[in-house]
């Protein structure tokens, strides 16, 4: 039976394009094969017409410390972030968890080093966000539940960078 209750809703509010490093292997562990991919810059930006406009730059020195799980066909992310706001110069801090599923076109792009860009919607790419920040008007998303689509995006026939459509969870109403 359905149920007529009203149903949350996302609502988009930001996109992140990030810059990155060539992967470092790190090596086999108990829980899969780890690596190092620095963040070298991006940005955070509110989509249009947003008021107030977020506008962050993503400072280089962050990155993920993404672990594969070959027999799974996963690779599980774990983002850490530092953006100033180009305006206040607040910081801004993230953490960033989530999942790609290694289907033929990721797993070309992120293992082998061939491939091309994706899109959004066409690859399995999702993140969980948090942030902590000291902003006055960004206060809110101290306490937002936060949620991303990705794409892969190519440099040189390997990985190049990542960007991510950023959605707040927003409650049913009462």
């Amino acid at each position: 039976m359905a149920s007529s209750l009203p149903l949350p809703t996302l609502e988009h509010i930001a996109n992140i394009h990030l810059d990155l490093a060539d992967a470092i292997p790190s090596g086999e562990t108990p829980k899969g094969t780890t690596m190092w991919i620095e963040i070298t810059g991006g940005t955070i930006t509110s989509p249009e017409p947003a008021s107030p406009a977020l506008n962050l730059r993503v400072l280089p020195g962050g990155g993920d410390y993404p672990t594969l799980h070959a027999a799974d066909g996963m690779l599980s992310l774990d983002i850490h972030m530092v953006a100033l706001d180009t305006t206040t110069n607040d910081v801004f801090r993230f953490q960033n968890t989530g999942f790609i599923t290694l289907d033929e076109e990721t797993a070309a792009l992120l293992l082998k080093g061939q491939g091309k860009s994706t899109e959004f919607g066409t690859n399995d790419v999702r993140e969980t966000i948090t942030c902590n920040t000291g902003s006055k008007q960004f206060g809110w998303m101290n306490y937002a539940t936060m949620v991303a689509q990705g794409r892969l995006l190519e440099r040189n026939g390997g990985l190049g960078g990542i960007e991510f459509r950023v959605f707040r969870f927003v409650p049913a109403p009462q």
